[in-house]
């Protein structure tokens, strides 16, 4: 199963590569350490002069480059490849310098509007969406008055009762966001 990052903040305050790099690194060891092992040795020259070392025959302008495209290109691919559903890895869009993982709402309408998946406002709604739809998505997504929201993954199940087959739903929490 894979492991995903923790909703919310990741570095804020910031927009320095040199700030960014090792808040995005520790945050992926907790996740992929062997993708985080592959990114340091990849960049272990960039790496080691954001430590203080003095690296022989390695220019500021190249180091600049590398922590440039390690931040925007591999740490933010990686990171992204352990949000949840409808989560993205990146800036808040209320603060550019807060970076983490954040819900996107965007891509949950257009889900919805696309029929990929469907919203409720009560978990009694389960039943009837069985019986009423003609296709049945593999998450719902709970929006209570409030704008509290939870995704739930849908898993059907066919049960042999000896004499007859019953159908079986079965509904699990993914995530919730309060």
């Amino acid at each position: 199963m894979d492991k995903f990052l923790p909703i919310g903040s990741i570095s804020h305050g910031t927009m320095r590569n040199e700030d960014l790099v090792p808040a995005f690194l520790d945050t992926l060891e907790t996740v992929d350490k062997k993708h985080a092992r592959s990114i340091k040795r990849e960049y272990s020259k960039a790496l080691r002069k954001l430590a203080g070392v003095n690296v022989r025959d390695y220019s500021e302008e190249q180091y600049s480059e590398d922590l440039t495209y390690l931040v925007n290109e591999d740490l933010f691919n990686a990171l992204s490849n352990h949000t949840p559903d409808y989560f993205y890895f990146g800036s808040h869009e209320g603060d550019g310098s807060d970076y983490g993982v954040w819900i996107s709402q965007e891509s949950i309408r257009d889900d919805i509007h696309d029929g990929i998946l469907f919203e409720i406002s009560d978990l009694s709604q389960l039943d009837s969406l069985l019986h009423e739809s003609s296709i049945l998505p593999k998450n719902v997504i709970l929006t209570n008055d409030h704008g509290n929201m939870s995704l739930y993954s849908i898993l059907l199940k066919v049960e042999d009762t000896g004499n007859d087959w019953k159908l079986i739903m079965e509904c699990n929490e993914v995530w919730s966001v309060v």
